[in-house]
């Protein structure tokens, strides 16, 4: 599903050009100054060319005993190799051995323990060094066992039909600091391959490619820790950016991953093994994968840890920015935003075992077939998180097996299918969330929920579904399967089925559905309330003005009533109760906030579900003394009927981050 490529952003220039100030050779150190560019080993030209400065490194000797050579290397403190800034040394040297081709480095086991074994320094204002190779075929740098720093340095032109074009490094601990990789190539880990822990701070891997592996770095056991880095217009079959096999990922402090490219999966990053992954502070825009995951996909079970991160316009089959798989792999989100990401299957900002979100917003994601925003085999839990304006075949917002809602906005999504807002499979379970303005060409524009035999029973409190529209049966909501499905102290308004019925309730065969203190007003067209299944109604109100307030069926007509419940028509057959009213004006107040954040109903004066509800089922679960907005029921008199607490004291507060104000 190759996408056309991006247009960058910006010129690799740009990409480099937020790098840190550069610092100065440590006092403790051992300078070895290059001062040429010649890619020379030469004892007696009174030149000191960088190859011959990590010769001297390497072996702790000078190479030449010549003045204006190169200093010998420390035994015993960091050798410090330093180059100009705004300088290219090219190696052009064609051989096997240490001098030629790529640059070798050595460890030196004498080294007392904690210090580098070499740094590579660049030196000058606001600009870099630069390491280019020439000679067709070879990486740049190699490294065996040293522990080694890049400061202020640019890694440039290498490639190998082995692993890491621009630097391979076997064992040893790895820091790129205010430097980038860019432009080398190899069968894996096409600027970094690296078998020992990296640390990036400020540097980045840019514009490489891989034929297999890890486009930008393969990062094979230890750790990559990156803080303020980036990873961009890399490609690679898998793992565009970074490809993690069994090692720690951290991407922190404003690093960026964007608009890398995979022909299979992970374009930004592939976790395979048991591949820990913390993100925090982090974007990933324009990442396309052909397979699965345009930012991010995991095969390891590990947990993933995602705070107050980016996602914007990542691309992929299934999971537009994440792809996870297996039971025991879970996203841990706190914070950030999925804005645009796109998938021509399933998930388009996520496809994911199981997702737990706070505090974060999915807007504008779309999916071919399931789930345009969050698709969970699983498991999805939200809590003071925004679903708007995604879409799909089926579940425009959410598609989930397992659904947890708590203060939670699902607005203005689009399912073609069922399904507009949610599509859940087994069961939902929300609590002071709102389900308003979504769309389905099927059945269930608010929620579409099939419960599973086996799934205990399900629950909706304290919660809004209105303005939702569905071509299908149950504008609000549609339910089928078995098992138990509670309604209680909520708000089903204004929504529509104008081909099909239940334009607020749609309750299929064989389902048991009970609703507390519920309020369905002003849904229609399609009738209010549509019964093929099993309705129990106590202290609730049906309230269709101009309209039919229900449609049952032939051979199961009758509505259970618990009693107390109010209806503005006599087409709800089965409100036979001595306490339930039929054919009376319920003097419901238009949809509006009422000294709170949630939209309900008021109750204008004389109406009859004023001090008409059972203070007994008032008191006990689910309402447990309070309405739709948490105000406290007037269980001293006798509470109302419906969701609205008439004259309720409640808190202007709904949602933890205070979204509701936006």
């Amino acid at each position: 599903m190759r996408s056309p490529r991006p247009t960058r952003v910006a010129p690799l220039a740009a990409v480099l050009a937020a790098l840190l100030p550069l610092s100065a050779v440590a006092g403790g150190d051992n300078a070895i100054v290059v001062t040429t560019t010649t890619d020379a080993v030469d004892a007696f030209d009174q030149l000191c060319s960088l190859r011959e400065a990590v010769l001297n490194a390497n072996t702790n000797t000078q190479f030449s005993p010549v003045d204006n050579e190169c200093p010998a290397g420390s035994g015993v403190a960091t050798d410090v190799i330093v180059l100009e800034a705004m300088t290219t040394y090219p190696l052009t040297r064609v051989g096997a051995d240490d001098e030629s081709g790529d640059i070798d480095i050595a460890d030196d086991p004498d080294l007392p323990a904690g210090i580098v074994d070499l740094r590579f320094q660049g030196v000058g204002i606001e600009e870099i060094a630069t390491v280019s190779q020439t000679v067709a075929g070879e990486r740049v740098f190699e490294i065996v066992q040293a522990d080694v720093e890049f400061d202020a340095i640019l890694v440039r032109g290498g490639a190998t039909a082995e692993a890491g074009g621009g630097i391979y490094n076997d064992g040893g601990a790895l820091v790129l600091r205010n430097m980038g990789v860019v432009e080398n190539a190899a069968v894996s880990g096409g600027g970094v391959y690296s078998t020992g822990p990296v640390t990036m701070q400020t540097a980045s891997i840019v514009s490489n490619t891989a034929d297999l592996l890890g486009g930008g770095i393969m990062q094979d056991g230890a750790t990559l820790t990156v803080t303020g880095g980036g990873f961009g217009y890399n490609e690679a079959v898998t793992g565009g950016g970074i490809y993690a096999d069994g090692a720690a990922v951290t991407l922190s402090d404003g690093s960026v991953v964007v608009e890398n490219l995979s022909t299979s999966d992970g374009a930004g990053i592939m976790l395979v093994g048991e591949a820990d992954l913390d993100i925090s502070d982090t974007v990933f825009s324009a990442n396309i994968a052909d397979g699965n995951g345009g930012a991010i996909r995991s095969l390891s079970e590990a947990t993933v840890h995602i705070d107050d991160s980016v996602f914007v316009g990542n691309e992929a089959t299934n999971g537009g920015a994440l792809h996870f798989i297996g039971a025991a792999n879970t996203i841990l989100i706190a914070g950030g935003t999925f804005f645009g990401n796109a998938a021509t299957a399933s998930g388009g900002a996520i496809n994911a075992s199981t997702t737990i979100a706070n505090d974060a917003l999915f807007e504008a994601n779309t999916a071919g077939t399931d789930g345009g925003a969050i698709l969970a085999t699983l498991s999805f839990k939200a809590t003071d998180v925004r679903v708007v304006g995604n879409s799909a075949q089926s579940g425009g917002g959410i598609h989930a097996q397992l659904l947890t809602m708590d203060r939670t906005r699902v607005e203005d999504n689009a399912a073609t299918g069922s399904g507009g807002g949610a599509y859940v499979t087994n069961r939902v379970t929300v609590a002071d969330s709102r389900i308003t303005g979504n769309t389905a060409g099927g059945d269930g524009a608010g929620v579409y929920y099939d419960q599973s035999e086996s799934s205990p029973t399900a629950a909706m409190t304290r919660s809004l579904v209105a303005g939702n529209v569905t071509q299908g049966d149950g504008g609000g909501i549609w339910v089928t399967g078995s098992g138990t499905f509670v309604l209680s102290n909520t708000t089903i308004s204004q929504n529509r089925a104008p081909n099909g019925s239940g334009s607020g309730l749609f309750v299929d065969t064989d389902k048991l559905v009970r609703i507390v203190n519920v309020t369905l007003a002003d849904n229609f067209p399609g009738e209010n309330v549509a019964k093929y299944g099993t309705l129990e109604m106590k202290n609730s109100i049906i309230t269709t003005p101009g309209g039919i307030d229900c449609v049952v069926a032939l051979d199961d007509p009758q509505i259970v009533s618990l009693g107390n419940n109010l209806a503005d028509d006599d087409t709800c057959i089965g409100l036979d109760d001595p306490t339930d009213m039929t054919e009376v004006d319920v003097l419901l107040a238009p949809l509006a906030y009422t000294s709170s954040t949630m939209l309900t109903h008021a109750l204008l004066a004389g109406s009859p579900a004023i001090d008409r509800g059972d203070n007994a089922a008032c008191s006990a679960a689910p309402i447990d003394g309070v309405d739709q907005r948490g105000g406290a029921r007037d269980v001293g008199l006798a509470c109302d009927i419906g969701a609205h607490e008439q004259g309720a004291a409640v808190s202007t507060t709904l949602f933890g981050d205070g979204f509701e104000s936006e």
